[in-house]
């Protein structure tokens, strides 16, 4: 499978629906080069839509560090996993972020062990925001999640 580079334009049409529009380009390009072709596309697609661009993102590929195991193991699908919750400045709002596949070893009964290797995504996560770019405070709880 070959790697890409994704810019996503996200528009807002007039009853406040949201959709993203992903254009997919070659990989290896630069945040640069990727602002560059958004600088000419925006203003082609927004011509054509009736919809406003309300923003532009971009996704790149990274390379993965060796090390990490070359197969899945079998174990828990993507669809059993752990919803691990934080609170978060400047909102009443806690953040939550679904982990897939975690290990069943990783739980006491339905609730996600705060040490060990959970432990050690649990103090990761700490480091990184919500989606509002709110600074993640404090870990409230993880728990065994399942989703489609």
């Amino acid at each position: 499978m070959a790697l890409t580079t994704i810019i996503s334009y996200h528009v807002r049409d007039y009853t406040g629906d949201r959709k993203s529009i992903p254009y997919f380009v070659p990989a290896g390009g630069t945040i640069s080069g990727a602002q560059g072709l958004a600088d000419v596309t925006a203003p082609l697609l927004d011509a054509a839509i009736d919809a406003k661009i309300e923003s532009i993102s971009v996704t790149f590929q990274l390379d993965l560090p060796g090390g990490m195991k070359s197969a899945a193991a079998v174990g828990n699908t993507v669809h059993e996993g752990a919803d691990i919750s934080f609170s978060a400045d400047d909102t009443i709002y806690r953040y939550t972020t679904y982990v897939p596949s975690m290990k069943n070893t990783q739980f006491t009964g339905n609730t996600l062990n705060n040490s060990g290797a959970s432990g050690a995504v649990i103090t990761d996560l700490n480091q990184f925001t919500d989606k509002d770019g709110n600074a993640l405070d404090a870990y409230l709880e993880g728990k065994r999640a399942f989703r489609k």
